[in-house]
């Protein structure tokens, strides 16, 4: 019982910390911050990118959204009906070459889909809209592990996670629990590593024993 009043009391005491953390600003090291709701019209919000062009980019389900931070008004730029977006990354100069790059997982959200799609779109600025669908590859995966993060590496490429080395021997003749790399364009850079150097769909390969991959970021040496 007295375990039990404890763990109700820590729950009220996060409750009301929450709610004064919303009502006014906090003190964060020697900052202080303001919380506040920007939008609440997201689902599934996988990734969340800020853009060149100052909005949010998120994909959502089979939404692909574009939040002004300001007004927090929203616009679905895109929709793919029964597919679930994972990771999105624009071109490194998107303000010129409005490319954005984006994986799916081929079912709705945690649906036991068994693959996933990669494809790259050109950006509307005047139809704030997603147009010109290119499929540039696919994967398989297992269940809800289906890897997905994209980021550009400073040399320009393209690098993907996939996910679940362990349903396949590392080095072995399959795209599961890798990290690809790819060009922009969607062809294979030639100085990626020759694993299968006679398989050319296998030439996209960076690094293998790869298990689920959730965070992705890239370092300028």
């Amino acid at each position: 019982m007295k375990r039990l009043l404890l763990d109700l009391l820590f729950i009220l005491v996060l409750i009301n910390l929450s709610l004064s953390i919303k009502a006014q600003p906090f003190l964060l090291d020697s900052t202080f911050v303001q919380v506040d709701v920007l939008t609440d019209s997201v689902d599934i919000p996988w990734e969340i990118l800020w853009g060149a062009d100052n909005y949010l980019w998120i994909t959502d389900g089979p939404n692909i959204k574009r939040i002004d931070p300001i007004s927090g008004v929203s616009s679905t730029i895109y929709n793919k009906p029964g597919y679930n977006g994972l990771g999105m990354v624009l071109h490194p100069n998107f303000l010129v070459t409005s490319e954005v790059f984006i994986v799916y997982d081929t079912t709705n959200y945690y649906n036991s889909g068994m693959l996933c799609e990669l494809y790259k779109y050109s950006y509307s600025f005047s139809g704030d809209s997603l147009y010109n669908e290119t499929f540039i590859l696919s994967y398989p995966h297992s269940g809800e592990h289906s890897g997905g993060r994209l980021a550009i590496a400073s040399d320009g490429k393209l690098m993907l996670t996939t996910a679940d080395f362990w349903f396949n021997a590392p080095l072995s003749d399959s795209l599961k629990g890798k990290i690809l790399r790819i060009n922009l364009d969607g062809t294979i850079p030639s100085d990626n590593p020759s694993y299968f150097p006679t398989k050319e769909s296998l030439k996209n390969i960076l690094a293998a024993n790869v298990y689920t991959s959730l965070v992705f970021c890239t370092v300028v040496l």
